[in-house]
């Protein structure tokens, strides 16, 4: 399936045209097609409730770029393990990855805004790193 934002390919793969800036509100909410998420650096937000609901996705690629994930973003994703954020996030909203059963690990840049409850109800979260960034 290909639009004019984004290309979802047979395996659920999708990946965003050069152009998208933001993922917008409930785009993709509840769509069980998406496995896996490539957002590029062009992608500077993530809209609320933009991947919520979304019972297959495994995992999440967020580039250097995107600075900002709102509420309830990727909320109940039951099957994402492990986020990975870049150095470039800001801000983290409340309940932007709340009951995401399946999460176990979160790396989140030290300098990063994280809301409370951002990610409350992650039953299986065992570490949350918040990495030291140095530019040189």
């Amino acid at each position: 399936m290909e639009t004019d934002r984004y290309i979802l390919d047979d395996k659920g793969v999708l990946t965003f045209k050069d152009d998208v800036t933001m993922i917008q509100d409930e785009e993709f909410k509840g769509r069980n097609d998406i496995k896996k998420v490539i957002l590029p650096g062009t992608v500077d937000s993530v809209g609320e409730f933009s991947f919520a609901d979304c019972k297959s996705l495994r995992e999440v690629v967020f580039s250097e770029g995107v600075t900002w994930i709102w509420r309830y973003a990727f909320a109940s994703c039951h099957k994402l393990k492990r986020v990975h954020l870049p150095a470039s996030m800001n801000t983290i909203c409340s309940s932007a990855f709340s009951c995401c059963k399946g999460l176990q690990e979160a790396i989140v840049p030290s300098n990063a805004h994280v809301d409370k409850y951002a990610f409350s109800g992650c039953d299986s979260l065992k570490k949350v790193i918040f990495r030291d960034i140095k530019i040189r």
